[in-house]
């Protein structure tokens, strides 16, 4: 019992990183999604394939349903006493309190897919903050969905401008997704696909252990130039050969 409680206790975060719920009736990460995901036209490019153009409220909201549907959907935040990452996209969280009270926490990369309380939201500032801040969004989505026996689901991860090549915060949020996946969503296989020109990324999941699986060429048209669609996986004994490494 010991162990379990030990596993389950520490589920939810890791090193530097808490994974909190991705809500799609919370309209303050529907605006946090809107400006900092679906209308950063550098994400956009990295993380999603769609045709580049400024996205309406709608369909930012049709992404965020999308995403809340998956096997597994988390807001990636910084843990309270990270200080580390303070550039554009990166949020704090604190509870809408009455006046006088001090406020408290809120309730507790880089992928190419089709899926791709009140809270007050601001800038993070210089001064070190007591409160979560999100940087991007983990999921985990049925590669087929009417097929769940397969036990497979691909990636969607995804970090904001100001936390991408900051000390290996997207590989630490990949790590606990694949954990995930493996210890507690009952999977076999886990999957991704990002262009070819997604060069950090797919150097992330090689470290990560993906194994390039094929490749769909000149499937990915980006400025008038087209690029080959790579896709990659995992299998749970690899993932568990990397632990027993480990």
């Amino acid at each position: 019992m010991d162990s379990v409680v030990a596993a389950a206790s520490t589920a939810w975060r890791s090193a530097r990183l808490v994974y909190r719920p991705f809500d799609a009736q919370d309209e303050e990460l529907q605006a946090w999604m809107h400006e900092h995901v679906s209308n950063d036209p550098v994400v956009e490019a990295l993380s999603t394939g769609d045709l580049l153009r400024p996205q309406t409220r709608k369909q930012s909201a049709a992404y965020v349903d999308a995403i809340a549907g998956c096997l597994i959907a988390v807001v990636v935040c910084l843990r309270e006493d990270d200080d580390d990452v303070e550039n554009e996209g990166v949020e704090k969280e604190e509870r809408k309190l009455p006046s006088g009270d001090e406020p408290k926490t809120a309730s507790a990369a880089t992928g190419y897919n089709d899926v791709p309380n009140n809270t007050t939201t601001g800038k993070s500032s210089s001064s070190k903050s007591h409160h979560p801040r999100r940087i991007g969004f983990a999921a985990l989505h049925a590669t087929a969905p009417s097929a769940p026996h397969h036990r497979s689901a691909d990636v969607a991860l995804c970090l904001v401008a100001g936390a991408q090549g900051r000390g290996g915060l997207g590989g630490e949020a990949l790590a606990w997704l694949v954990d995930w996946g493996f210890r507690h969503g009952g999977l076999h296989r886990v999957g991704l696909q990002a262009a070819a020109y997604n060069e950090r990324a797919l150097a992330l999941y090689r470290r990560a252990g993906f194994v390039e699986e094929g490749r769909l060429r000149g499937r990915v048209r980006f400025d008038r130039r087209w690029w080959d669609l790579v896709a990659m996986g995992m299998l749970e004994e690899e993932w568990e050969a990397r632990r027993d490494e480990a």
